[in-house]
């Protein structure tokens, strides 16, 4: 049997695995290489018996792709997952984790693209990701906000449910509009 701080960082090997892109961004395909993952905190807390690892205070990832604060995040692990042995590092894998969830004044940040809410769930099975709590997306100048933003990973969609609001910046097609309709009139009064 393994040391147990050897089995919380074969457990934050395999937590990576699964950690996903955010604030609009792709997840990589499940034949991408590992991604270099970084995880600091004040605390770290492993319950075998609860299948939890905490992470609290001050809680930063950095990847080479996503940036994630947060005041708490959690990582369920899948209690029905079947162990290769009785120990409890042997049978730990990216595939025994149910769902990852950042709490607390979470913000999230992918390239231009920046996300703020008070909850973010991942869930690795279904690779469903979802914001609550005053969530917001922004990349530029675009905004979009609601009571809940759901990412759908594997089929590469989004909702926002309840009170949505987008912000975005369109083309000005009103001068170059009204240059056209003065010049159309001006042809139509001409030809009588």
């Amino acid at each position: 049997m393994k040391h147990p701080l050897q089995a919380c960082l074969l457990l934050i090997m395999a937590i990576m695995v699964v950690v996903p892109c955010t604030a609009g961004a792709a997840a990589p395909s499940k034949a991408a290489g590992k991604v270099p993952t970084s995880i600091k905190a004040d605390i770290m807390e492993y319950n075998a018996d609860g299948q939890t690892v905490v992470f609290k205070g001050q809680v930063y990832v950095k990847r080479t792709d996503f940036e994630l604060w947060a005041n708490t995040m959690t990582v369920y692990l899948d209690k029905t997952a079947k162990k290769q042995d009785s120990s409890v590092t042997e049978g730990m894998s990216a595939g025994e984790i149910d769902r990852i969830v950042a709490s607390g004044n979470v913000r999230m940040k992918s390239g231009n693209k920046h996300g703020e809410c008070q909850k973010a769930t991942y869930f690795a099975k279904t690779g469903k990701f979802v914001m609550e709590g005053s969530p917001r997306l922004r990349e530029s100048e675009n905004t979009i906000r609601g009571h809940t933003i759901v990412h759908y990973m594997h089929e590469n969609r989004s909702e926002v449910q309840g009170a949505a609001e987008a912000q975005f910046l369109a083309p000005d097609r009103t001068e170059n509009f009204l240059h056209n309709k003065g010049n159309n009139s001006t042809k139509e009064e001409t030809s009588r």
